[in-house]
């Protein structure tokens, strides 16, 4: 059963395929750091789901570079 944790990633992942498909650099922008700031929270708060998210938080920093 998903936790809570894994929950706020999945909504992490959801902002930042949002943003891979925004073409206002703005918006898009915002939605990285949305994503970014769910994943790390949830991530910190879950070891567990640390395998399966940490790729979307990897891309989510390169994208925000």
């Amino acid at each position: 059963m998903p936790t809570l944790q894994e929950a706020f990633a999945l909504k992490g992942v959801f902002y930042l395929l949002k943003a891979k498909t925004e073409n206002n650099n703005a918006r898009r922008h915002k939605s990285l750091l949305e994503a970014k700031k769910l994943l790390e929270n949830a991530l910190s708060k879950n070891r567990n789901i640390r395998a399966k998210y940490q790729p979307s938080l990897d891309e989510t920093n390169h994208l925000l570079k």
